[in-house]
């Protein structure tokens, strides 16, 4: 059962890998689009924010941007009223009247502020590609209510760089090939979109509250059970770019941070994960467990599990201009299921907050 998990998924990853090669014709009226996004502390990161959704491949009557400052100690809320001054179409809102904690506080508010049906969501660290919302756009005439799309991490020769630089080629590559069959189970927050009656529908994220991650997994997870139609973004230029943490430290607390929302997924998403991580487990540690008991049935699984990893994902680096070599990946595939297995302990057993 974890070989056919194994061999199921690896023929979705190369499937998904394959759509990202054709490129979009885009021959449809173009909705209104409202670009939410929730900032804390983040000064440094605003002038790139501003200057890349200014510069998105949209018609400015057809967009507006709204940036909720969720009560920044920098100065966040006076560097984007700076930046914005001559952007008719962008807003600054205060978050100091939010009703939830941490970042789901700030979006409610932002959406809720919303002129347009179409909401589309990134991170104020995030830089979406010029095509983005023509491909969210695309998505949803056909019919989608929530879509989603990849976001790369680039740059960064520490430890803890590389470390997050596999880690979003593998959970990327992993997410959305199970949306290519069917199976979306997870989404990320710095490209996410969904229409503001859907989000109503669904109670927004009431429910989703115990942890303070989620506001994109679980609102996708509450989409699911409400039977509304998910699709996904596979525009090379519509993919978002951020970077990562330098200090490993960081990347552990973001890591956990995330993790801490599979607790709430659906039982079959659950289950899926369970096989999934399970079968990686068995073939990168097979050759130990044959070393301990003789057994030379399990030897040929690490080998074909390495070498399904280097075709896999260094096209997965190319798509997302990832510099990882040959030996990261070698490296990073026998230590990343531990690691792992180390940042869900924490997530289980430590406090989370956001920054």
């Amino acid at each position: 059962m974890l070989l056919l998990t194994f061999i199921t998924v690896l023929i979705a990853q190369i499937k998904t890998l394959r759509k990202f090669r054709q490129k979009n014709v885009y021959s449809f009226e173009l909705p209104d689009i409202s670009v939410v996004v929730a900032a804390k502390n983040e000064s440094l990161n605003s002038e790139n924010l501003i200057k890349v959704l200014s510069e998105l491949d949209y018609p400015d009557a057809h967009y507006e941007v709204i940036i909720v400052d969720d009560n920044s100690d920098d100065d966040t809320n006076n560097r984007l009223h700076e930046l914005c001054r001559e952007l008719p179409n962008f807003r600054i809102i205060h978050g100091n009247n939010k009703v939830h904690p941490g970042k789901k506080g700030a979006l409610k508010l932002g959406i809720e502020n919303a002129a347009h049906n179409i909401i589309a969501i990134t991170d104020a660290d995030c830089s979406p590609g010029r095509k983005w919302l023509r491909a969210i756009a695309e998505a949803h005439s056909k019919g989608y209510q929530f879509v989603f799309g990849p976001v790369k991490i680039i740059g960064g020769d520490s430890f803890g760089a590389k470390f997050s630089r596999y880690d979003n080629l593998r959970s990327q590559l992993l997410t959305l090939s199970a949306a290519g069959v069917s199976f979306p189970y997870a989404c990320s927050g710095g490209s996410l979109s969904f229409t503001k009656s859907l989000f109503l529908a669904v109670g927004g994220y009431s429910g989703t509250l115990k942890t303070l991650s989620g506001d994109d997994d679980l609102l996708l997870q509450k989409a699911l059970n409400a039977g509304y139609k998910t699709g996904t973004i596979t525009e090379p230029e519509a993919i978002v770019t951020t970077y990562p943490y330098k200090d490993f430290r960081q990347v552990v607390k973001q890591k956990t941070r995330h993790l801490s929302t599979s607790k709430h997924y659906n039982l079959k998403h659950s289950v899926f994960l369970l096989f999934w991580h399970a079968a990686n487990y068995v073939m990168v540690y097979g050759f130990l467990y044959g070393l301990l008991t003789g057994s030379d049935l399990v030897y040929w699984l690490t080998p074909i599990k390495l070498l399904s990893d280097i075709i896999i994902y260094p096209k997965m680096a190319s798509l997302f201009r990832n510099d990882l070599s040959l030996t990261d990946f070698i490296f990073f595939g026998f230590i990343y299921e531990i690691l792992l297995f180390w940042f869900f302990l924490l997530s289980v057993f430590k406090k989370q907050e956001w920054k």
